[in-house]
């Protein structure tokens, strides 16, 4: 999630010229891994997985975890549901705008009621107050600048786990400043590219060994080059 955040923050896709097929490393992609090594060298990460049980740990009372950097969602769906000591929490704006994934709404390929599917389609993505009662009752956030800025001003965004504090405004703040200019390569690559870096975060490999193995993947899956 750590690397997400950063590549929102690229201000150039990785693949800077689709017909000559030729791969850059964003800014943003490098810094993630300097500050990966940083991270290791200074013991500020947990080694436990994203969710697992000793990551989900982390969130009791008896924690010594100063904090974790998570979308919306899951101080919703994971945070609230999880911590042995809602209330003692807080939420701070992230280092740098992000976003992360969502649920897809499509109507079936030959459905007989291609107007009402649309209708729905239409409703659950573009109607603001439908996105404002979803993320109320349902603890869902729809993608609505207009919605969330309602929830900023209301005593409806105010959360429990939080101790009534209202985080929208963050939220909303992050949401206007995201800047995703991405090629089809950006994900799969990405992917791929905090996975051969490990190594150096890791200190078991050089950066430039663990780039020459990504640009190899690169050129093989995608026939792409430096």
């Amino acid at each position: 999630e750590m690397f997400e955040t950063y590549a929102d923050s690229a201000t150039s896709p990785i693949v800077t010229n689709i017909t000559s097929g030729k791969v850059s490393i964003p800014a943003a992609w490098r810094d993630f891994v300097n500050m990966a090594a940083f991270h290791r060298e200074s013991y500020f990460s947990s080694p436990e997985v994203n969710r697992s049980a000793g990551w989900l740990k982390g969130m009791d009372a008896d924690s010594i975890n100063f904090g974790f950097l998570m979308p919306l969602s899951d101080v919703n769906n994971i945070l609230r549901l999880t911590t042995s000591c809602p209330g003692d929490w807080g939420a701070v704006p992230a280092p740098v705008p992000s976003h992360r994934g969502g649920a897809y709404i499509a109507a079936a390929k030959g459905t007989d009621n291609a107007i009402l599917a649309a209708e729905i389609i239409r409703c659950l993505t573009t109607n603001s107050d439908v996105a404002y009662d979803m993320t109320v009752n349902d603890y869902i956030n729809g993608n609505s600048i207009t919605a969330m800025m309602r929830l900023a001003s209301s005593e409806d965004g105010e959360m429990n786990v939080l101790g009534g504090q209202n985080p929208y405004g963050y939220f909303l703040d992050v949401g206007e400043k995201l800047y995703l200019n991405v090629t089809p390569y950006d994900y799969d690559l990405g992917l791929h590219f905090v996975n051969y870096t490990a190594d150096f975060a890791n200190d078991e490999a050089t950066y430039d060994e663990c780039l020459g193995n990504f640009y190899r993947y690169a050129e093989q899956e995608y026939a792409l080059s430096n």
